[in-house]
């Protein structure tokens, strides 16, 4: 096979699809044309995922890559801490009461914590009543449940307590 006919890409300005190729290119050649053995597994990490999120920081944000998915069981702590003081976790379940339709949801809902981003959620489960709604429908940040004011002034959130009971029921 003939080396002359070998041609270093074009890339400058934006692909098709928006990525900037002339960035990608330099970024490429300055930090993965170096040998390997210089990289600690952290590093290397921190190199890809600083890239990724240059390229599309809303990858990161996929199931794939949230920590609650690639941690079974007993997850990420929240930082927040339930009625009797019990640490909330990514993957945990938790009851709280409900205020207003208890015709339809009877007297307590379950929903699961979940992380969107760096954000913990809660997630509809099911109800008293049973699964009035479908799972994960019903979705709100977890700091909803603690007064707004609190939460924003605290200088340690883990002092808080929620505005209504909201109980751990199953750890994830």
């Amino acid at each position: 096979m003939r080396q002359d006919n070998i041609q270093v890409p074009r890339e400058k300005g934006t692909n098709r699809f928006g990525l900037d190729m002339g960035y990608f290119r330099a970024w490429i050649n300055r930090e993965l044309n170096r040998p390997l053995t210089h990289y600690k597994p952290s590093e290397f990490a921190r190199v890809l995922a600083r890239a990724a999120r240059t390229a599309d920081k809303e990858v990161l944000a996929e199931p794939e890559f949230n920590a609650s998915h690639q941690a079974p069981g007993h997850g990420l702590p929240t930082g927040l801490y339930d009625s009797h003081g019990t640490e909330i976790c990514i993957g945990d379940r938790l009851r709280k009461r409900i205020a207003c339709d208890r015709e339809f949801h009877g007297d307590w809902a379950e929903f699961e914590v979940r992380q969107h981003g760096t954000t913990p959620i809660l997630a509809y489960i099911r109800s008293q009543t049973g699964e009035v709604l479908p799972a994960g429908s019903l979705t709100a940040p977890l700091s909803y449940e603690y007064s707004p004011k609190a939460f924003s002034l605290a200088q340690d959130v883990s002092a808080l307590k929620p505005i209504h009971a909201l109980t751990l029921q199953k750890r994830g």
